[in-house]
C-alpha cells in the first residue's frame, strides 16, 4: 500500500516501529509549489519524520515540525494530524550552500503537539548540529523522551519515506541487537519500497525477528486553507493596515503559503471587516 503509515512490533526485542511511504500524495504536495531539488529532499525527509512521530504519539490534533534558522533555509514547516493528513512548506534563499547544517546557522527544530481539546500545546526543541535530518531528530528523541530511538529518512522528487524504531519504555536492548537493527533500517530503499510496499519491506528487513505487523493506514496531502480562514487572517490585521487596503480601493489577493491557492477579496469586503459588519469564523 502506497501513501501509507504502517506500525509494527518486534516482539522478541521489545521494539516498536513505524514505516511511512508517500508517492502520489508527495508528488501532489510538490506540484503546488516550486522548490529546488535539495529543498525537496529535506522537506520530504521532514514530512516523513512528522508522519512517523504522529504515528508514535497518542494525540488528537496536529503535530508540527518547524525548522527555523538565520541562514538560507529560514523556515521549513510540516503539519500532520492524527489521521495522517499533512501539508508542508519551505522558505529559503538561493545560495551556494546545499547541506542542512550550512543552510541553517543557529538553526533549531521545534516539535509541537497541538491537541484539539483541553490540553496545553507541547513543545520540544533541538538544535541543528548534524547535516543529516534524522540525526538531529534522534537527538530530540533521546533528550525529550529518553527512549532509545533510531530514524532513517529518504526523499526525492517522487517519493518520501522513513522508518522509526524505538525501544519500549522499561525495556532494554543489547548493543549488538541495536546495531543490527540500525544496519537493517539503513537498507531502506525508495526504489524497492515503491515495488514491494511497506508490509513486504518490513517482513524482508526484519526476517529474523518475531514481529507483529498492523494494518497500514492511508496518508494524504490536505492543505485545509479556505476562504473563511483567509478572511479571519485579514480580520486579525490592525485598523491601520485595513484602512490602507480600503483606501487603495483594490482587491486583495492572499495566497496560501502551503498550497499556493489564491483567495481574492474586494474592497467592500475589507470595508465590512474594518467596520465589524462581518465576523469570519
Amino acid at each position: 500500500m502506497t501513501n501509507s503509515v504502517q506500525k509494527f512490533l518486534l516482539n522478541n526485542l521489545d521494539v516498536r516501529g513505524v514505516i511511512v511511504h508517500l508517492d502520489s500524495e508527495w508528488q501532489e504536495l510538490l506540484s503546488r509549489r516550486s522548490y529546488d531539488k535539495h529543498i525537496n529532499e529535506l522537506l520530504g525527509q521532514a514530512t516523513a519524520a512528522t508522519l512517523l512521530m504522529s504515528a508514535n504519539v497518542k494525540f488528537e490534533g496536529n503535530l508540527l515540525l518547524q525548522l527555523q534558522s538565520q541562514g538560507d533555509l529560514s523556515l521549513l514547516l510540516v503539519q500532520a494530524n492524527n489521521h495522517y493528513r499533512f501539508r508542508a512548506l519551505a522558505k529559503y534563499h538561493q545560495g551556494e550552500s546545499k547541506t542542512l547544517k550550512a543552510m541553517t546557522p543557529e538553526g533549531v527544530i521545534a516539535i509541537v503537539i497541538e491537541a484539539d481539546i483541553g490540553e496545553e500545546p507541547y513543545q520540544g526543541l533541538v538544535s541543528i548540529d548534524a547535516d543529516v535530518m534524522a540525526e538531529n531528530l534522534e537527538t530530540y528523541f533521546n533528550q525529550s523522551e529518553q527512549l532509545q530511538t533510531l530514524l532513517v529518512l529518504r526523499a526525492d522528487n517522487e517519493q518520501a519515506a522513513g522508518i522509526l524504531l524505538q525501544v519500549l519504555p522499561n525495556a532494554k536492548i543489547g548493543d549488538d541487537d541495536w546495531t543490527r537493527l540500525r544496519h537493517l533500517a539503513e537498507t531502506l530503499n525508495l526504489a524497492e519500497l515503491k515495488t514491494v510496499g511497506t508490509q513486504t519491506m518490513i517482513k524482508r528487513m526484519f526476517a529474523e525477528d518475531d514481529k507483529t505487523v498492523y494494518e497500514a493506514m492511508p496518508a494524504a496531502f490536505e492543505c485545509g486553507c479556505s476562504d473563511e480562514r483567509t478572511l479571519a487572517m485579514l480580520a486579525s490585521l490592525d485598523e491601520n493596515e485595513l484602512s490602507d487596503i480600503v483606501e487603495s480601493q483594490e482587491d486583495v489577493v492572499v495566497a496560501c503559503d502551503f498550497c499556493g491557492k489564491q483567495y481574492q477579496h474586494d474592497a467592500a469586503t475589507i470595508t465590512a471587516l474594518l467596520s465589524n459588519k462581518i465576523h469570519p469564523n
